[in-house]
């Protein structure tokens, strides 16, 4: 955050971490399983700078986790139910 902080330059920051992809970034994406895509693109509104900490005790980070949460269950879901149709072809 520093870096980017002075420099405001452009980030690529990967992770699985739901707390670091709603902490770190303006805007965050949700990729599919293989072949990876983006299937949603969404602002984090979250006022600057963000104190990780107490980040959970924001109600708007809390809407943002359980979106998060819900739409990776699905592209799990999505992920499985792809292999098993291709296992059982």
């Amino acid at each position: 955050m520093r870096i980017w902080e002075e420099t405001k330059v452009s980030v690529l920051f990967i992770t699985h971490d739901l707390t670091e992809a709603i902490a770190l970034p303006s805007q965050g994406a949700i990729m599919s399983a293989r072949p990876g895509r983006i299937t949603e693109l969404r602002d984090v509104p979250l006022a600057r700078p963000r104190d990780i900490a107490r980040l959970h005790d924001d109600p708007a980070y809390r809407q943002i986790y359980d979106h998060l949460w819900d739409t990776l269950k699905m592209v799990v879901e999505e992920a499985r139910t792809s292999a098993g149709a291709g296992a059982s072809a």
